[in-house]
């Protein structure tokens, strides 16, 4: 996973990640949808969501550290896995709740 590559391909994900959190946050758009983007129920999906990608790290940090036994990778790497896994759930779960939020 060295090189230029995936430096590029990070920076990207980072990009992505920060305009959807402008985006989601309602920012962008007026006051009427921002209103509806933080009522109380994406509040707390939003904060489950945030408890289970930390979760997710912490996880994912403790399986990074018993692959070191196993195989030599650098904090780069690991960092990599860390960071995609916590926020993919995160992102994930907050979706899934969102959806599950809707009306029929």
């Amino acid at each position: 996973m060295d090189g230029e590559g995936s430096i590029w391909s990070w920076a990207l994900w980072s990009a992505v990640v920060a305009i959807f959190l402008v985006w989601g946050s309602g920012s962008v758009s007026g006051q009427q949808v921002r209103s509806l983007v933080n009522d109380e129920t994406s509040a707390d999906n939003r904060q489950r969501a945030i408890v289970c990608g930390f979760w997710v790290m912490l996880a994912s940090a403790a399986v990074c550290f018993g692959l070191t036994f196993i195989k030599q990778y650098g904090p780069e790497q690991a960092i990599q896995v860390i960071i995609t896994s916590g926020v993919s759930a995160a992102l994930l779960n907050f979706g899934a709740a969102e959806r599950r939020a809707l009306p029929s």
